[in-house]
């Protein structure tokens, strides 16, 4: 992903020399990493749309103070990351609801399986990591959505490996050659829902219930941790809590803005991080963006380097539509996973059911991501 231009003239003077014959068509300069310096180029148009993305997944529907744990633009930067690459591992889950056979919530999967479909229609190679409680309900899944185009790996380390197992183990998921840590097997990964250790190394959930004795059988924030810290492949982390992997990246905003918020906060961090008022949410808008982003006219050229024959993926096969999230749903209520905070077995999620409040902010989502690149729902109707 990481690459390096040399030019003799900034990006400013050279559209001042050779303005955009289109507004759509005016490059913008993003930043996606500082050491070694990594960026690329999208329309300042496609920004505006992302922008209006990342607006629409900040409604704090639970009243948790998420605005305090907002930094601006990290859905674009995780969006950019997620197009360059070619090795995505996607991981979900929190297991709150302990006496089920999944114990996960209903919050986290619709999103995580949302991506990988967009991903893999974008030429990715997708992977989800999985806890041992959930393997079976991740592969039944990717079986039925996904068509089995997707790998499922079970991250779950021996406990015979000694004190270092489960970094050793984390490092032998990451790296063909884990030693030196030579030849990651992922440019990035993507955490959506997945609960993270605090300070303490316990897990917790929003009312500081510990999940510790489920969780550290398989402590897939591990892979995480030790992702980031190579510094070879990206992390995203999807929260709406502050006890999230990736929340790690605001960990004293969320001890000092969020209800609970000293026992809950984790300490596992991302390079993005993109706060949504619901998980799903969150996943739907990185969809979307990457849906946005491949009709970009700047940066689509830009991914394929000019050269590349120019196979445009249509919009249709990125997007979940309304009735196939509401599917997605409809399999997992079935399979026995809970709502999160009801506790019950309900199309609903983070206690809001998926009608309308589900349905209507997906809606609002898709609208965006097949509006004309930088045109408002507003401009639209006029037009």
């Amino acid at each position: 992903m990481e690459q390096l231009i040399a030019s003799d003239t900034t990006v400013a003077e050279f559209i001042m020399k050779h303005p955009p014959v289109h507004v759509d068509t005016k490059p913008q300069v993003v930043t996606l990493k500082d050491k070694p310096f990594t960026a690329s180029l999208v329309s300042e148009s496609a920004v505006l749309s992302l922008r209006g993305l990342e607006k629409e997944i900040q409604d704090d529907i639970g009243e948790r103070g998420i605005a305090k744990l907002h930094i601006a633009d990290e859905l674009l930067r995780a969006a950019l990351v997620l197009s360059h690459s070619s090795f995505v591992g996607i991981h979900f889950g929190f297991p709150c609801n302990t006496n089920d056979e999944f114990p996960d919530e209903t919050d986290g999967p619709l999103g995580a399986i949302a991506l990988g479909k967009a991903l893999k229609a974008l030429g990715k190679e997708v992977t989800f990591i999985a806890s041992y409680y959930h393997v079976k309900l991740v592969q039944v899944l990717v079986e039925t959505f996904l068509r089995n185009k997707a790998c499922v790996v079970e991250f779950t380390p021996q406990r015979t490996h000694g004190s270092g197992r489960v970094r050793a183990a984390a490092q032998t998921l990451l790296f063909h050659n884990p030693t030196n840590q030579m030849s990651p097997k992922f440019d990035v990964l993507v955490a959506i829902e997945a609960v993270g250790r605090t300070e303490e190394g316990r897990y917790m959930t929003m009312k500081a219930r510990d999940l510790s004795e489920i969780c550290k059988v398989s402590p897939v924030d591990e892979v995480f941790i030790q992702a980031k810290k190579s510094g070879k492949i990206a992390t995203i982390g999807i929260g709406d809590g502050g006890n999230e992997i990736g929340m790690g990246k605001v960990h004293q905003m969320v001890v000092d803005g969020i209800k609970n918020g000293q026992h809950i906060a984790t300490t596992v961090a991302t390079d993005h991080l993109i706060t949504s008022g619901v998980s799903n949410w969150g996943g739907s808008a990185l969809v979307a963006a990457l849906a946005i982003l491949s009709q970009c006219p700047v940066h689509s050229p830009y991914v394929r380097r000019g050269i590349l024959p120019d196979t445009p993926v249509l919009t249709k096969d990125i997007l979940n539509t309304v009735e196939m999230e509401e599917d997605i749903l409809k399999c997992i209520v079935g399979l026995g996973v809970c709502d999160g905070i009801l506790q019950k077995r309900e199309m609903s999620v983070d206690g809001q059911p998926f009608h309308p409040v589900h349905k209507e902010k997906l809606q609002r989502l898709l609208t965006i991501a097949t509006l004309p690149i930088g045109i408002t729902e507003q401009e639209a109707a006029i037009r």
